[in-house]
C-alpha cells in the first residue's frame, strides 16, 4: 500500500462510516485500489473503486467513488451502482468517465474486475480495513493460505486442468465469465491464496496471476521482489522485454520472462511485469496464456 493511499483509508474511514463495516463485510461493496506512486518522479498511477450503500424511503442504493490516475489523478466521480449478485454496472451521467461509460465488473473474492465500455479495465484488490488504524493493511483471511507458484502448477492445481476438475480439487464450484467473443476469464477461488487468480481459457485451467499478497513461486520471487532478486533466483534464464505503453518516458516498466532451460518445460513460462525494477504483478503457465501482458482484460 502506498503512502497515499493509506492516508485516502484514513480520510475514508474517518468521514464515511459504512467504509469500515463495507470493507469487513465482503460481497461487492468495498474499497478496491492498486493506485501507486513513483518513487523517482512522485507520479500516480492506478485506479481507486469504492463502492458504498445507503438506506432510503426505496430500499438499499449502491454508490461508487471513482479515480484513476495516469501521472495525477484525476477528479474524483461519484456514480449510482447497480447490482447483480456478484455483478455491478456503475452509469456515469457526468465527470471524467461519462463519454466510457458504463464500467461493468464483477467481485469475485477480494478483487474487483471490470471495464469501461472502451475496454479499458482494471483487477483492483480489495484493500482491507482493520480494528486498529496501525494495522491497516491487515490482508483478508485467505492471505493465511500457501501456496507455492511453480512452472507446471500453483498449489493443488495443475495447468492443463479443466475448470470441472480444478473444482472438485478445491472443493468448490468454480465459474469463469468471460464476455461475448472472447474465451479468457479469470477465476479467484475462496480456497486461494489473497491475490491469486486462475487464468482460464475454453473452460481449462491454463495458469494463474499473482496481483496482490504474499504468494511466491517455488524459487521465491514475490511481489516484493525487484528485477535484481528475480535474476539471481533464476540466473542466465530471464529475458527482459521493455513495455513500451508506458505514459511517461521516466517510468521504467518490463516483462521478464523466465525461459525453462529443461525442454520438457518448453511449454510453460514465468512472467514478471515490473515498474520501476520492483516486480508489480506476474503469471505462471502455460506460454499461450500468461503472454498477454494485458490479461483477459
Amino acid at each position: 500500500m502506498t503512502a497515499k493511499t493509506f492516508v485516502l483509508l484514513m480520510v475514508l474511514d474517518a468521514f464515511f462510516p459504512t467504509a469500515r463495516v463495507c470493507a469487513q463485510q465482503g460481497g461487492v461493496t468495498g474499497f478496491f485500489s492498486d493506485m501507486y506512486v513513483s518513487s523517482k518522479t512522485g507520479d500516480i498511477g492506478g485506479a481507486t473503486i469504492f463502492i458504498s450503500y445507503a438506506g432510503g424511503e426505496t430500499g438499499i442504493q449502491y454508490y461508487a467513488f471513482v479515480q484513476t490516475a495516469e501521472g495525477v489523478p484525476s477528479k474524483p466521480t461519484l456514480a449510482p451502482v447497480t447490482v447483480d449478485g456478484d455483478s455491478i454496472t456503475i452509469n456515469f451521467t457526468d465527470g471524467s468517465y461519462k463519454d466510457i461509460s458504463p464500467f461493468t465488473g464483477r467481485v469475485r473474492g477480494d478483487t474487483l474486475i471490470g471495464r469501461f465500455s472502451n475496454r479499458w479495465g482494471f483487477r483492483l484488490p480489495r484493500m482491507v480495513f482493520a480494528e486498529r488504524l496501525g494495522d491497516a493493511n491487515r490482508a483478508p483471511v485467505a492471505d493465511r493460505v500457501v501456496w507455492k507458484i511453480g512452472l507446471r502448477g500453483a498449489g493443488p492445481i495443475r495447468y492443463g486442468m479443466t475448470l470441472a476438475e480444478a473444482s472438485r480439487v478445491l472443493g468448490e464450484t468454480l465459474e469463469v465469465e468471460t464476455t461475448p467473443g472472447e474465451k479468457c476469464g479469470y477465476v479467484q477461488p475462496s480456497a486461494a491464496p489473497w491475490g491469486v487468480s486462475l487464468l482460464v481459457i475454453d473452460s481449462v485451467v491454463e495458469g494463474v496471476e499473482v496481483h496482490a499478497g504474499p504468494a511466491a513461486t517455488i524459487s521465491g520471487a514475490s511481489l516484493k521482489s525487484t528485477e535484481a532478486e528475480v535474476k539471481a533466483l533464476y540466473p542466465g534464464r530471464i529475458e527482459v522485454q521493455p513495455l513500451p505503453d508506458a505514459p511517461d518516458a521516466r517510468w521504467s516498466r518490463n516483462l521478464l520472462i523466465y525461459v525453462p532451460q529443461d525442454s520438457s518445460n518448453g511449454a510453460y513460462r514465468l512472467l514478471f511485469q515490473t515498474f520501476e525494477t520492483k516486480v508489480m504483478m506476474y503469471r505462471a503457465g502455460l506460454w499461450s496464456a500468461v503472454a498477454y501482458v494485458g490479461g483477459c482484460s
